[in-house]
């Protein structure tokens, strides 16, 4: 099997986004026709409880790689917390299976008051 990998390397990291009292940071992203992986670090803003930052987290240790509609893109084969500190921040490690798509995001999964579980695009980061 044979297959051409384009390789690129980000100069720096993008600016964080600020959503539900936190800053998600980018840390790194990188989807080939192998696998794509997605490194995020999560910190709380000054003001966020305890609990609210408890809830996000679990939000985003749910997140999936989507399109800009929001529709699942491919699965998560590993998900990893490579660092936290409690209360306070965490680092999210996610591993997808591969997808060729143009465009993607990683978003958050929400539920709502039906317990339909759906990608926050509120929240979503663009990584392609």
């Amino acid at each position: 099997l044979d297959f051409m990998v384009k390789a690129k390397t980000a100069t720096s990291t993008l600016p964080p986004v600020y959503a539900k009292g936190a800053a998600i940071t980018v840390l790194s992203a990188s989807l080939s026709p192998v696998r794509a992986y997605v490194n995020l670090r999560i910190e709380r803003n000054e003001g966020v409880s305890a609990q609210q930052f408890e809830l996000l987290l679990a939000d985003w240790r749910d997140a999936v790689l989507v399109d800009a509609q929001g529709n699942q893109l491919t699965g998560l084969s590993e998900f990893l917390i490579s660092a936290q500190e409690e209360g306070k921040s965490a680092d999210y490690s996610f591993t997808f299976l591969p997808t060729d798509a143009r465009e993607a995001y990683i978003a958050p999964t929400v539920i709502d008051v039906n317990d339909n579980w759906f990608a926050d695009m509120s929240q979503a980061i663009k990584v392609r």
